[in-house]
């Protein structure tokens, strides 16, 4: 008979514990002290409430874990504060056990009956998780993918050979991009690097899901996730703002953009240009630039229009709870707040 297994909650004395999962699920060669700071700023010092991070255990050991992060968002006008489901794994001595799965049905059953919380979503990887979640119920709801634009010529060769579909997809679209930028570029549109106050967005319609946009949110996810924010701004209003963080892909650095969010008012695709031609000028020698997008949404389409290539692998976005009047509307979200 194996060793029994009791899923518990999970609280900051087992953060080392929990770290410990988390490299040996992923395999991650990481600064440790640096990482601790990550995983406290994330899961402990969150505005929203500290993360529920539950773990199982066997002979008082804890050999698998899943985390569910507090997350605020607007729909329908209606502020919701749910759970991510976000780090997630299991010792590999230990898979195999069904533990995972124990861990997450556990997770839910205590999240219903415990919390307020209504709804929990995830993003995970259709290779692996995804089966078991749609297997416990989940509801697929749509599809992320990168979408990439080269922004240096020279650094791009060195990650992509020509042989490769994208590599030539990318660097014609690159040409045709920059006459479109050249087209919606606007003088009047300028970047600023602060602000002082916290922006209130006009709710584009009844099918978006608008992330939070508070000063304290961003300063916290600006801290933890090393991010930089820049916002746009016409004749002294700021229409536009970019939550951006630098990161490498096989030795080349890139710009990953977290978030991109605009005014109902305003026209995106010269917001867009804009912050293109900022990045361009700043940063001539980075690789490209890649966004998250759920495919059909309103950004994937404007990121498509100025001529994003979308790569493959898509990762699904499931909810939680099903019968939820949040989760049987017909979502597109306008954020890029994943991790």
């Amino acid at each position: 008979m194996g060793d029994s297994v009791s899923i518990q909650l999970l609280n900051i004395d087992s953060v080392d514990e929990q770290l410990k999962i988390h490299r040996a699920a992923f395999g991650e060669d990481v600064d440790l002290i640096e990482e601790r700071k990550f995983w406290i700023k994330k899961h402990y010092e969150n505005p929203l409430g500290p993360s529920l991070i539950f773990g199982a255990i066997i002979n008082d050991s804890i050999v698998g874990m899943n985390a569910y992060m507090p997350v605020r968002y607007y729909l329908n006008g209606e502020q919701v504060i749910m759970l991510q489901s976000c780090e997630s794994g299991v010792l590999p001595s230990c898979q195999g056990k069904g533990i995972w799965k124990k861990v997450v049905t556990y997770a839910i059953d205590y999240i219903k009956n415990n919390t307020d919380y209504k709804l929990v979503i995830g993003f995970p990887n259709y290779n692996n998780s995804y089966p078991g979640f749609v297997k416990m119920g989940w509801k697929t709801v749509g599809d992320m993918s990168n979408y990439v634009l080269v922004n240096n010529i020279s650094e791009f060769k060195s990650i992509f050979h020509q042989h490769n579909p994208l590599f030539r997809f990318a660097l014609n679209a690159m040409v045709l991009q920059r006459a479109m930028c050249w087209i919606y570029y606007d003088r009047r549109y300028e970047i600023e690097d602060s602000r002082s106050e916290d922006l209130i967005w006009s709710n584009p319609g009844p099918d978006v899901l608008e992330c939070d946009h508070s000063i304290e949110l961003l300063e916290w996810k600006e801290e933890y996730k090393k991010l930089k924010s820049v916002f746009v701004t016409i004749d002294g209003k700021t229409v536009a703002s970019c939550l951006y963080g630098m990161s490498s892909y096989d030795g080349s650095e890139i710009i990953k953009i977290e978030r991109l969010d605009w005014v109902a008012e305003c026209e995106s695709k010269r917001v867009l240009a804009c912050l293109l031609t900022y990045f361009a000028k700043k940063y001539p020698n980075v690789s490209f630039i890649r966004v998250w997008a759920q495919d059909g949404s309103k950004v994937a389409l404007l990121l498509k229009y100025l001529l994003f290539v979308k790569s493959s692998h898509p990762n699904p976005f499931i909810v939680n709870n099903p019968e939820s009047v949040y989760a049987s509307m017909p979502w597109s979200l306008s954020f890029y707040d994943l991790d």
